[in-house]
């Protein structure tokens, strides 16, 4: 019996094969690319939002900063921005090794499949940048063509 590689459920219909004689349902596949896309979009808001509070507190003891407290009605203080930038920072975290176990999975899987896996621009991307755009196979430069055929 084949079973989905992700979830551990009987696999028999709307399946990807994978390279190892494995198998993943479509819809595990797809969820797990939508929890990736969500935790991708969910860290770059924790990273605003971490900016904002470092540079509020950078600027906390600034001239124009001790002005705006005395006439605003709502000052913060050092230690309750550190405070907010510390949690934010605990919750980043929480969120990266979730991003990163989704993301080892979501690897593991396009590693294995037969055909390109979604994210093959990114790889060929990585692979000419690591070997300064020049072909592995027999050192020609590459730069800016498309495909790339080597007989190599």
């Amino acid at each position: 019996m084949s079973s989905c590689s992700l979830c551990g459920k009987p696999c028999y219909v709307h399946r990807i094969e994978l390279s190892n004689g494995t198998f993943c349902h479509t819809d595990c596949l797809s969820s797990l690319e939508k929890e990736f896309s969500v935790l991708q979009q969910e860290l770059s808001g924790f990273d605003r939002e971490l900016n904002t509070l470092e540079a509020r507190l950078n600027n906390i003891d600034s001239l124009f900063s001790r002005l705006r407290s005395v006439f605003s009605s709502s000052s913060e203080s050092k230690e309750e921005l550190e405070e907010m930038v510390f949690s934010k920072g605990n919750d980043r975290k929480r969120i990266v090794r979730r991003f990163e176990k989704v993301k080892f999975k979501l690897t593991s899987v396009y590693d294995l499949m037969l055909d390109y896996p979604p994210d093959w621009e990114k790889r060929r991307e990585y692979v000419l940048r690591k070997s300064n755009d020049l072909c592995s196979g027999c050192g020609y430069g590459v730069w800016g063509m498309g495909e790339v055929t080597c007989s190599s």
